[in-house]
């Protein structure tokens, strides 16, 4: 629709930049359902693979830290991130894109229920794991939704889901990888007061 809106001669250059911005932003939407659609089928198919390879934890803190600040920024929250250990014992043997994605999906996920206040990401060194954990002072979950949570296609605030877009696929996708890479994946949360997800992954030094 907004690309047969772009065909007019009469738009001003705000108009279009304007209709380009939609644009742009419901083919990222597409991709990322497209992207969270073969993930969810591979994982259905078992065919689902994490490749262990030297890695540092807090490394990737930082990557996602960086890559989330401006949004959390441009909706007037602040951005909090927790590293436990030193870079030198940060090295462990882990999938790097996969924990990535993780953190990315819970981090999209808080930005997309808090509205103020702010999120946190980190982790923490336990019982021979390591428990990251991405915090806020979001709208929480509903008592009778959070067993639901981590179903496929499902949102934990079913009656928002018209207003918070998404397929409900990303703590699916979530806990399987967490899973497939030995570890678990909970969440602690209070209607109203915000929402903490935990997970864990085995720590194993480089």
């Amino acid at each position: 629709g907004f690309a047969d809106l772009l065909k007019d001669p009469q738009l001003t250059g705000d108009e279009q930049a304007l209709y380009i911005s939609v644009i742009e932003q419901s083919g990222q939407r597409m991709l990322n359902i497209i992207n969270d659609i073969i993930d969810i089928s591979k994982i259905e198919a078992g065919q689902i693979d994490v490749f262990p390879m030297p890695s540092n934890v807090n490394a990737m803190i930082d990557y996602v830290y960086s890559f989330f600040l401006a949004d959390a920024q441009k909706q007037g929250l602040e951005l909090r991130i927790e590293k436990a250990l030193p870079d030198v014992e940060a090295r462990i043997m882990t999938d790097q894109n996969r924990l990535t994605q993780v953190l990315s999906n819970l981090i999209k996920n808080a930005l997309k229920f808090t509205t103020q206040g702010e999120i946190s990401v980190g982790y923490h060194l336990i019982d021979g794991d390591l428990q990251f954990f991405v915090s806020d002072t979001g709208i929480g979950i509903e008592p009778e939704s959070i067993q639901a949570i981590f179903e496929r296609f499902a949102q934990g605030n079913l009656m928002l889901s018209k207003r918070y877009e998404g397929a409900g696929l990303g703590l699916s996708i979530s806990k399987a990888l967490v899973e497939k890479m030995g570890g678990q994946i909970w969440v602690e949360s209070e209607e109203g007061k915000g929402s903490a997800f935990f997970f864990t992954i085995p720590y194993k030094r480089v």
